[in-house]
């Protein structure tokens, strides 16, 4: 049965990679620290979007509620929600499908964005930043580097 599931995955990913840029509506079915799993209806193949690829935002990753929120944008998505995708590569040796919400090409977020912030495909065009701005009234997120062998006294010395 593991051959045979292998086998199945693998001649789906080489028909979608003939494929790249078609876009189709899927169901979001795992959150992951780095992005969301969405399935495709027609080939039940599950494909990765980053969350980088989601749009400028801080992303707060909920595994225990299956969610994925944007800190400033408020955007929310769930298990079981769906998402218009487009096919931006994929990896057959790796067994890797890479997706994109189809609206990113736009330069606009996805449908389901849209529908939840209240902005049609008229509204104003973002500009990509890599990094956002904090919220007001906040410090900004700055990674730290922790210094893991180091006693509270050993670095006190060093300073």
């Amino acid at each position: 049965e593991a051959a045979e599931q292998e086998l199945r995955e693998a001649l789906i990913l080489q028909l979608l990679s003939e494929r790249i840029g078609e876009s189709f509506r899927g169901v979001i079915t795992g959150v992951t620290n780095f992005g969301i799993f969405v399935q495709s209806p027609k080939y039940l193949v599950d494909g990765l979007v980053r969350l980088e690829d989601l749009g400028d935002d801080w992303w707060e990753v909920s595994g225990r509620y299956g969610q994925v929120k944007g800190e400033r944008s408020g955007k929310t998505y769930r298990i079981g929600d769906t998402l218009e995708v487009r096919i931006a590569a994929v990896d057959v040796g790796r067994r890797q499908l890479n997706l994109v919400p189809a609206a990113s090409q736009r330069g606009g977020g996805s449908p389901v964005q849209e529908a939840e912030s209240g902005r049609g495909k008229t509204g104003p065009a973002q500009k990509k930043r890599k990094k956002p701005s904090p919220k007001p009234g906040k410090k900004a997120q700055i990674p730290v580097k922790r210094d893991s062998g180091a006693s509270k006294s050993s670095r006190k010395r060093k300073r």
